[in-house]
């Protein structure tokens, strides 16, 4: 997400032209399933279009394939591989990772496993 302040200030324009451009974007980004999305004072461009979990998790799972393991990501799979990993004591980061992992299919919702398709393609 990116600060609105950083927006207009580097497009040198005010707030509410700002606010007019997000409105044509957002409108211009509908065919393509995408939508601008506000919060607080930031502003992020994502999906407008709802997907079932299967879909979800692929998407997930092609963002990390393109970008690429963060260390904290790292971090996690191998704490969960080893079997030394412990919800209560991860940081924000390593916890951001593990929801994005259970978002995505490969570890197991309250839980700290490996999902069967997860350990199956591990294995493989």
């Amino acid at each position: 997400m990116t600060p609105r302040s950083a927006l207009y200030q580097a497009l040198e324009c005010t707030p509410d032209e700002l606010d007019e451009a997000l409105d044509r974007l957002s409108v211009a980004l509908a065919p393509a399933g995408m939508t601008v999305h506000r919060w607080k004072d930031k502003v992020s461009i994502e999906s407008s279009v709802t997907t079932d979990v299967a879909s979800l998790r692929k998407l997930i799972r092609d963002q990390s394939v393109r970008r690429g393991l963060m260390v904290s990501e790292a971090n996690v799979l191998v704490q969960a591989i080893n079997g030394t990993l412990q919800e209560r004591s991860l940081g924000k980061f390593d916890n951001v990772a593990l929801q994005r992992f259970r978002k995505a299919g490969i570890i197991e919702a309250g839980s700290l496993e490996f999902t069967p398709e997860a350990k199956e393609s591990l294995l493989a």
